[in-house]
């Protein structure tokens, strides 16, 4: 068998495996760590504090629609959250693009809920107008 056979005999069986993977993989998408996470989130029972409802209306968004939203346009901060707390896991999920949401939201995972706790000015996003700072939260 000379090596000129060898190398087509490997190319031949790489391409042919190369077909069969494509065909098995067709369609699915890989994701990261942090889409896993928020997916996590977004389909767990989800609760608001107050605060986060005041500066969710202040903002003129839904519930509904911050649902929609977390999983595409944001991504989990890992440097900022406290994975590890308890009795909660602290996530920090920032927007994907600074100037598209002017916040970051701080959300508790607890076993099978998921907390938004607030949701912090990036700039100066959350009106001046709205006094939500009064209300009740557990982030300080």
């Amino acid at each position: 068998m000379t090596f000129s056979y060898r190398v087509k005999l490997y190319l031949f069986g790489f391409l042919l495996g190369l077909l069969i993977l494509m065909f098995i993989l067709k369609g699915k998408k890989c994701s990261g760590v942090s889409e896993m996470k928020l997916q996590e989130l977004v389909d767990q029972k989800t609760y608001y504090s107050e605060k986060a409802l005041c500066q969710m209306k202040c903002l003129n968004i839904s519930t509904d629609s911050m649902m929609k939203l977390l999983p595409e346009k944001f991504r989990v901060n890992y440097d900022r959250s406290e994975v590890h707390a308890v009795p909660c896991g602290k996530y920090y999920v920032e927007p994907n693009k600074k100037e598209s949401f002017p916040f970051t939201l701080v959300i508790l995972d607890c076993d099978t809920t998921s907390r938004i706790e607030q949701l912090v000015p990036i700039a100066t996003g959350i009106k001046a107008g709205c006094n939500c700072d009064t209300l009740s939260s557990t982030i300080n």
